[in-house]
């Protein structure tokens, strides 16, 4: 009997060694291609100039979000990631772009700690850990690949995942809250598309336990408020024209007669979009979406009789959302598919 039941287990074996050779071989290629970037002095894409600019005005004491001029413009992004860079520039001594880009290593080190964790914390074997940590490492391209890029995205992602994880996980529920809070608002100020996930951790944290819901919603909407108008009144209202209005270009609706608005050039470029999207997920990762895409529709028809829903599960759907949001717009790339990538393998 023993004996059959090692040898049922043998394809099973292989079958493991195989896959988990092949994500080594990923992560072999993912330290070669990051190690040789990493040290190139100059640009490797186009936003990591302006990203050192950002940093260099908050070194020299000056205002980032301020009246446009030929010497400086801000970007639309929040200023959280520009402090972060400056804070590794003055530490350092020097401003160069592998310091620039240590920032998103570190933040991808950090994700993939946190990615660890969040499987074994949902009681998965060491295995489907480290699994899954091989998976996040081998879409290095599909993404783009901007996992060591000097831009806001990696700092980003990472406050999301360690603030929702301090949310699910934390033995005190007040400092979880608390620490929650703070890093899920920080994730609001690198990148505006971390608001999408404010609402469903809110709604986690109520299921959990509807006074810690509403302590934490209460927390999280005060500390967005106040660093919002915070840093628009000393801005003398430029944050909110650079952060806000600008990506929502909505003085373009308010202020053109709707004849001059270019409904032609936004429909050319929305059949330009879609096609690329339906390659990017159906193309490149045809298994990968069949199988979260059934296992969330498993998790909605069977929502009634569970128990439980874990955070991973619940934020899945702002994470797909953050994707769809934000792929049609013209700009975008696809680092937007790193948050629906990594949170579905937490959520499987």
């Amino acid at each position: 009997m023993l004996h059959l039941k090692a040898q049922r287990s043998y394809p099973l074996f292989f079958a493991q060694a195989l896959v988990f050779m092949l994500l080594a071989v990923f992560a072999c290629l993912f330290i070669y291609c990051a190690v040789q970037r990493i040290a190139y002095p100059f640009e490797i894409e186009w936003l990591e100039g302006e990203m050192i600019c950002h940093a260099l005005q908050l070194l020299q004491g000056l205002q980032v979000y301020g009246p446009p001029s030929s010497q400086f413009i801000a970007e639309i992004y929040p200023p959280v990631y520009y402090y972060v860079t400056a804070a590794v520039f003055k530490l350092a001594g020097s401003v160069s772009f592998p310091l620039l880009r240590l920032v998103s290593v570190l933040s991808l080190a950090g994700i993939l700690v946190l990615l660890y964790r969040i499987i074994r914390r949902e009681e998965g074997s060491r295995a489907t850990a480290l699994l899954a940590c091989g998976f996040f490492i081998s879409f290095y391209e599909i993404h783009g690949p901007w996992y060591d890029v000097g831009r806001v995205d990696m700092l980003f992602f990472f406050f999301i995942v360690s603030g929702l994880y301090a949310l699910a996980y934390a033995r005190n529920r007040y400092l979880g809250i608390g620490a929650g809070a703070v890093l899920l608002v920080l994730a609001c100020y690198t990148k505006q598309s971390a608001t999408y996930y404010l609402p469903f951790a809110f709604l986690y944290a109520l299921m959990q336990n509807w006074r810690h819901g509403l302590i934490f919603g209460a927390l999280a909407a005060a500390l967005v408020l106040a660093m919002f108008f915070g840093l628009n009144a000393a801005t003398e209202g430029w944050f909110a024209t650079y952060a806000l209005y600008n990506p929502l270009r909505y003085t373009e609706l308010l202020n053109k007669p709707i004849e001059q608005i270019p409904f032609k050039g936004l429909f050319e470029f929305r059949d330009r979009i879609w096609p690329e999207i339906r390659y990017e997920i159906f193309y490149k990762l045809p298994v990968f979406f069949t199988f979260t895409t059934g296992y969330l529709l498993y998790l909605a028809l069977t929502l009634k009789k569970s128990l439980r829903v874990s955070m991973w599960e619940l934020t899945a759907l702002p994470a797909l959302i953050s994707y769809f949001s934000i792929r049609p717009h013209l700009g975008s790339e696809k680092s937007t598919l790193r948050s629906g990538v990594v949170y579905c393998w937490g959520s499987c």
